[in-house]
Parts: C-alpha cells; sequence; structure tokens
C-alpha cells in the first residue's frame, strides 16, 4: 500500500459506480493514506517516559541487547523468557526497549500476556520503541491461527484492547508509528463498527489538508473502497 497518487475528481466520481461489502480493508486502506502525512502524537497526549528501572552500563549494552534478540529467535520456546522481555521494556536505554518490544512480537501468541506492556510502551518517548511495541501486537495476533470461534474470552478480550491504543497511533507524528500501527490493525480484524467510530473520530477532528488528500489516496485503490468514501460524506471536512 505504498506511494499511492492523488487522483483527479474525475476518477473519484467514477468509483461511486460500484461498492463492496469489505469495509473494514476499506477503512485501513484509507487509513494508510492517512499515514503518509505528518500529524499530532498518539491522541494528542505527552508521551510518557519510561519507568525507572536498573541502568545498563555502556559495555554492557550490547550483551543485553544481545540476550534479547536471542530469546526473540527462539520463538514461541522464547514464552519461559518473557518476564526477561517485560522487564527490558523499562530499561532507561531507547535502545534495549524497543530490542525488547520486537522480541516479544517474535514470541508470537505465546506472549499475549504482553499485550497490556506492549500497550503502555506505545507512551514511550522514543518512537521506534513505539513501532516496534505497534508492530509487536499485529505479530502475537497473527501467530494465533485459531478461528476467532476457538480463541478463549480472556484471549479474545486482551485483542480487543489494542484497537483503540492503535487506531490513537495512526495519527503519530511519526510516520513509522502510524505504518505500523495500521499493520497491526489489519491483523487485528478490528469489529466493523468499531472501525466505523475510529473513522468519524478521525475524519471528524482532523485537520482538512489531511483529510483531503487522504480521500483521495483513498479512492485511488479502486472500487472496493466506494462504501467508506460514500459514508465520509457525512462529514463536513470530507466534503471537499
Amino acid at each position: 500500500m505504498r506511494g499511492h497518487a492523488f487522483m483527479q475528481p474525475s476518477g473519484l466520481a467514477r468509483l461511486t459506480v460500484t461498492a463492496s461489502r469489505n469495509l473494514p480493508q476499506a477503512f485501513l486502506a484509507g487509513c494508510i493514506a492517512i499515514a503518509a502525512f505528518p500529524l499530532a502524537g498518539c491522541n494528542g497526549k505527552k508521551p510518557a517516559a519510561p519507568a525507572e528501572g536498573k541502568t545498563t552500563s555502556a559495555a554492557g549494552t550490547d550483551g543485553v541487547i544481545a540476550t534479547i534478540d536471542s530469546i526473540g529467535t527462539l520463538g514461541s520456546k522464547g514464552k519461559a523468557s518473557l518476564q526477561t522481555l517485560l522487564d527490558a521494556l523499562d530499561d532507561p536505554k531507547p535502545s534495549v526497549r524497543w530490542h525488547a518490544a520486537r522480541s516479544i512480537g517474535l514470541v508470537g501468541e505465546a506472549a499475549v500476556a504482553a499485550i497490556p506492556k506492549l500497550i503502555s510502551a506505545l507512551s514511550d518517548t522514543d518512537p521506534i520503541v513505539v513501532t516496534q511495541a505497534a508492530a509487536a501486537m499485529g505479530r502475537i495476533r497473527s501467530d494465533d491461527q485459531r478461528p476467532p470461534s476457538a480463541i478463549d474470552a480472556e484471549t479474545t478480550k486482551l485483542y480487543a484492547s489494542t484497537v483503540e491504543p492503535l487506531a490513537d497511533c495512526m495519527v503519530h507524528k511519526d510516520p513509522r508509528v502510524r505504518r505500523a500501527a495500521i499493520r497491526s490493525l489489519q491483523a487485528i480484524h478490528p469489529d466493523v463498527d468499531k472501525l466505523v467510530e475510529i473513522a468519524n473520530s478521525l475524519l471528524a477532528d482532523e485537520d482538512p489538508s489531511v483529510v483531503f488528500p487522504a480521500l483521495h489516496s483513498l479512492a485511488d485503490m479502486g472500487e472496493k473502497t466506494v462504501p467508506f468514501l460514500m459514508k465520509s460524506l457525512e462529514h463536513p471536512k470530507a466534503r471537499y
């Protein structure tokens, strides 16, 4: 979904000929367009500083990162060392924190219990940490191959808890964060009504100079996006 060019109004008009029921993917495609533009921080809030933890000396940082990375290479077997990764998310050094977030994602479904900690990491002061935390949530969900009906209630609740925090990051000032958040939402497959709610919020709150090119980029993606485009006409800022 890279490099979508703006389309001429005549092309947008042609897209209204047909429609598709694929609203979730249509909405997420539009968000990828929005992600190309610099916006405010997640939810407009000042990022929280990481919790104070045991400092890592310069000489020992490489060794700590090597240990963290080795846990990630174990895949699901890395669950035995998950607490080590969770603790590393509180390390004062950003490089240690983002390696920890990445390794949690590589552990996959076995690291589902780490989701609350990853959500907290979305408020990190370092954008790479936020990017890796957002991406890790998508990897965890993608690694869970069970059909939704077979996923236990607690895990379902954990997956659902990621939707709003990831949606907030779709307006992060760093494009890497925005892309990671959108891709993870694609993996999580939020409820259609929830996506509509998020879409309404984005169109209502963001500057028209962002909404306008985003909608044109969305239109350039094809007829499957027509339902979302038609829905967007309910918002004054989309009527340009």
